[in-house]
């Protein structure tokens, strides 16, 4: 069952690979600044703070200065963030329930918003990532895990 949960969570990571929220281009605009040298604004010389992921933009920004796409760059964020999701709820169902195969992920991988914003090139998943994997450090925590 796991396998065939997998397989739609790559279905829809095929369905939605050229997805974008314009939003992005906010935070990518606000990257080329801050590479280019002209600080944390959306047009030099104007000080606005109109981001609200300091993470991503910083991101987005180290990989214009590296040389690479930001745009990929962030979208390999978004898939790590993927990962760390996948692997917290794999060990919460094997800590706390005693389950030998996560169950859960059977109800996690085929949600079509979970597999949109992995490949949308925003902070949705990064944030995720960082909320689970915190609740579930607690919870096996509380636990004695």
């Amino acid at each position: 069952m796991l396998l065939l949960a997998a397989a739609v969570f790559a279905g829809h990571l095929a369905h939605f690979a050229g997805s974008f929220v314009d939003d992005v281009f906010i935070s990518l605009r606000y990257a080329r600044n801050v590479a280019d040298g002209f600080g944390w604004v959306f047009n030099p010389g104007e000080r606005v703070e109109g981001y609200t992921n300091f993470a991503l933009v910083a991101w987005a920004a180290a990989a214009l200065r590296a040389g690479a796409d930001p745009i990929a760059a962030v979208r390999v964020l978004s898939l790590a963030a993927v990962a760390v999701v996948v692997v917290a709820v794999a060990r919460f169902d094997r800590h706390a329930f005693a389950f030998r195969q996560p169950r859960s992920l059977l109800f996690l991988l085929p949600l079509p918003a979970f597999a949109y914003w992995a490949v949308v090139p925003m902070e949705t998943l990064v944030f995720t990532a960082a909320i689970t994997s915190g609740v579930v450090a607690t919870a096996l925590d509380r636990t004695g895990e």
